[in-house]
């Protein structure tokens, strides 16, 4: 992740040097350039271990490669990235890596990327058919969490541990979801730089450079705060909680200015992974879930959460959607705001003061690591019956190595290129939580507690205690029942 980041400073600093001979520059951007060190020639290359050992070259898989491809509806926010691009010239800096992925593919191995979009709302019945049915019309598909984890369960994806050609402990797959995706030994869906929706998906905390001076908020402290890894729960409150300022009329309502603001379910659940208190882990040694809800740790940070959030006019709860949340945040009216990295783009183009990143705060600095959850984003899946495993791991694996320099690079361009480029120190906090993503662990049980805590918790009910003595049996004995089934 840090060799990306460091790439992409220094490809845009150098154009930002060849910018200076032709015009004037943007005094920000200027001194962005002039903070970094870094130059192109500091930039690593792959290490050996991580190099490429299929062959640069082969007709022995070549044709057409269809793809299965998740698109936005109703049921969901993020989309899968398209897997080919149609015009390598007139798009964006995305389009053109994935267009010269495509040309790529087919030079050197022919073979014809193809896509059929599919709607969130359609993937598990249009795999469940095609595999039922035995009609072998795709090669791979790439389907939101929610549908993948339940074709998983039911027994239709391929277990990519058992896949000739994949290198799964290669850059160019995310570790971080091969950890974590696990039932058990099997992997049967995960991510690579294929995609870039697990980048998109990824909850941070937005912090507004105005409104830091102007409560005289030192933002390198902050920023410092974040890369010493002191950014906690305390922190956040310490530096917003005397921002609150009341339009006039003596009521909390949207046109006063808080300290943060978010979706509330949402905002209240992500702070819990952050703190290191999600719902369900994986024991490192077993590789095999457990359900952490029911440990008074977890019930520990419930409390503090609330304690921090719920603190008077702390936290504007009023936000149903996260484009509520998201225009209060752009037009001045919260110091904070938690959501997920796509509302960037958006941000950019209609914000005038600066912004910066922070990962979501750890419970406290004894935490290890920061924790960033990514919900929902589309993760790639091999039919349990495929005909030719073999072509499709060679395949995925070509394009996922094609596109950790190409495709990947280019999305940060796309999405992160603009007002945040004159912050350098942005890109090293962006580095932070693109290290740290956190995936939903795959368990299913006949409680739906994730929902439950949710709702207490946007309603600030300190119950979680009696909430889960009450269904702490049942769902251990789920994820028994769970364990064995994945198991067999």
């Amino acid at each position: 992740m840090k060799r990306i980041i460091t790439l992409l400073i220094a490809f845009l600093l150098l154009l930002s040097l060849t910018a200076c001979a032709e015009e004037k520059q943007d005094p920000d951007t200027t001194t962005a350039a002039g903070d970094s060190s870094t130059t192109a020639a500091e930039v690593d290359s792959l290490s050996p271990e991580e190099s490429f050992e299929l062959p640069a070259e082969s007709t022995e898989y070549a044709g057409k490669f269809i793809i299965y491809n998740g698109f936005s509806d109703a049921t969901t926010l993020f989309t899968t990235c398209t897997m080919v691009s149609e015009d390598g010239v007139s798009g964006d800096a995305l389009d053109a890596a994935i267009y010269r992925r495509c040309l790529t593919m087919e030079e050197k191995y022919g073979v014809e990327v193809c896509e059929v979009p599919i709607a969130a709302s359609q993937q598990y019945d249009a795999v469940e058919k095609d595999v039922t049915a035995g009609t072998h019309s795709f090669d791979i598909a790439m389907i939101n969490t929610t549908n993948v984890s339940k074709l998983a369960l039911a027994g239709y994806c391929y277990d990519l541990t058992d896949i000739e050609n994949i290198s799964l402990e290669k850059v160019w797959w995310d570790q971080s979801a091969n950890e974590q995706l696990r039932y058990g030994e099997h992997l049967y869906y995960t991510y690579s730089d294929m995609d870039t929706t697990q980048f998109d998906a990824v909850r941070c905390i937005y912090f507004n450079h105005d409104l830091m001076k102007k409560h005289s908020l030192d933002i390198d402290a902050l920023y410092s705060l974040a890369l010493d890894g002191e950014w906690t729960l305390d922190r956040m409150y310490t530096y917003a909680k005397d921002v609150y300022e009341d339009n006039g009329d003596g009521t909390a309502n949207v046109d006063d200015v808080y300290p943060i603001v978010g979706v509330p379910s949402t905002t209240l659940s992500a702070m819990l992974s952050g703190a290191n208190a999600s719902y369900i882990k994986i024991d490192p040694e077993t590789k095999l879930p457990y359900a952490n809800f029911t440990s008074e740790t977890f019930m520990d940070t419930y409390n503090k959460i609330l304690d921090v959030m719920f603190s008077d006019r702390f936290f504007y709860n009023g936000c149903s959607k996260n484009t509520q949340a998201t225009e209060m945040f752009v037009n001045g009216h919260a110091l904070f705001l938690l959501t997920t990295i796509v509302s960037s783009n958006t941000m950019r183009q209609s914000m005038s003061s600066d912004f910066g990143f922070l990962p979501l705060p750890k419970y406290n600095e004894d935490q290890d690591i920061y924790i960033c959850n990514a919900p929902n984003p589309y993760a790639i899946m091999i039919p349990f019956d495929a005909p030719d495993a073999e072509r499709t791991g060679f395949i995925i694996e070509a394009m996922s190595y094609i596109s950790h320099d190409t495709v990947r690079t280019a999305y940060f361009e796309v999405r992160l290129y603009g007002r945040t480029l004159r912050d350098a120190l942005s890109w090293k906090t962006l580095d932070i939580i693109y290290s740290n993503i956190a995936y939903n662990v795959p368990v299913q049980t006949s409680v739906n507690y994730s929902s439950k805590i949710n709702d207490m918790m946007v309603a600030n009910d300190r119950s979680i205690a009696a909430y889960v003595a009450s269904v702490k049996n049942t769902v251990n004995s789920d994820i028994q029942n769970f364990i064995k089934k994945v198991s067999e």
